[in-house]
């Protein structure tokens, strides 16, 4: 009885970190700032970081979605984590 509640114990831990973890993407904008992105997010990334740069609105709607994901800094100076 006590191994099978363990069991079940492990198995949630496992699918709680399951939950955590996901597939992440060292990117960089035309000004060479490094963001560290949702990896499903990469090609949308690519797409939107190309925008004129007289181009105010598309400019602020990269950054409402994507300034969450910038490093502040070179990545050999980062820890790499991110809030996803």
């Amino acid at each position: 009885m006590a191994s099978q509640r363990q069991n079940t114990r492990n198995k949630r831990t496992l699918n709680k970190k399951k939950d955590m973890l996901r597939k992440v993407s060292a990117v960089q904008d035309d000004s060479g700032h490094w963001y560290i992105i949702p990896a499903e997010l990469e090609a949308e990334f690519n797409t939107m970081v190309d925008c004129d740069d007289d181009d105010y609105e598309a400019q602020d709607r990269f950054m409402e979605k994507f300034d969450k994901y910038l490093t502040g800094g070179d990545l050999n100076n980062v820890q790499l984590y991110a809030e996803l």
